[in-house]
């Protein structure tokens, strides 16, 4: 989306065309990550750019691979947070809180080498 925005930016040919190549841009930008945070890393235990360095996320808790549903929430909550930031950086918003204590949507990711064929995420 950053880069669409720079290509039209810079050239003027394009210049007529940027309100509606923003639009389109912010109207994808969910639709594409959520189906990046949550299908393809469902389907391949990562999203595009982990598989590129060859990265999976596990579920910290016990290293199985995260539901579908725990890979919505967690893209919810990212949402959430995105929200916030914005608010918080336009809106004069001071947060607070207790560092994220119980929330549960960090997933960490490991190299996929790294996960054994007797490591719970392989069943």
């Amino acid at each position: 989306m950053i880069a669409v925005f720079v290509v039209l930016a810079h050239d003027p040919t394009l210049a007529e065309k940027l309100p509606q190549a923003r639009l389109w841009a912010l109207l994808s930008w969910p639709i594409l990550s959520f189906v990046n945070r949550t299908v393809v890393q469902s389907l391949f235990h990562a999203t595009v750019g982990k598989l590129l360095f060859g990265l999976v996320v596990i579920r910290p808790e016990d290293g199985g691979w995260p539901t579908f549903v725990r890979l919505v929430k967690v893209w919810l909550l990212g949402l959430f947070f995105w929200l916030v930031l914005i608010i918080s950086i336009f809106g004069n918003y001071i947060g607070g809180g207790n560092g994220g204590g119980g929330l549960d949507f960090a997933l960490p990711a490991v190299r996929r080498k790294d996960i054994g064929t007797d490591h719970p995420a392989s069943t």
